[in-house]
């Protein structure tokens, strides 16, 4: 569920109990060279929003234009109940939001993005 978040703009709540090791849902976006995810990074800075998801040194996925509600999990490594793994779905490169322990319903979801974020809890 999308709802007002008190980390930090909009959050992803859970409508429904997920166990350990559970996947909950897939980051997904549009596959984006490194050099091209620079030049949309200005631009997303400037309204101080970013749906990116780096995958490799040379690739970035964006969801800002392409993705799921799942672009607004926000960033809070103290509470990280997901842990992201790049998977290969019929042929499209996707990230899995696995739980890292048992999420209840209500609960809002967060994964450490693996990078700190200034101005926002931690």
């Amino acid at each position: 569920m999308l709802g007002k978040s008190d980390t930090h703009g909009f959050g992803v709540f859970a409508a429904e109990r997920a166990g350990t090791r559970d996947v909950v849902v897939a980051y997904v976006g549009e596959l984006v060279p490194h050099a091209e995810a620079h030049a949309r990074g200005q631009v997303y800075d400037a309204v101080e929003v970013s749906y990116f998801y780096t995958l490799a040194r040379d690739l970035v996925l964006d969801a800002t234009r392409v993705g799921s509600r799942m672009r607004y999990v926000n960033h809070i490594r103290a509470r990280a109940n997901h842990v992201p793994k790049r998977l290969s779905v019929c042929g499209y490169v996707q990230v899995g939001l696995f739980a890292s322990r048992e999420v209840v319903p209500r609960e809002e979801h967060f994964f450490d993005f693996g990078y700190d974020v200034t101005g926002r809890q931690k």
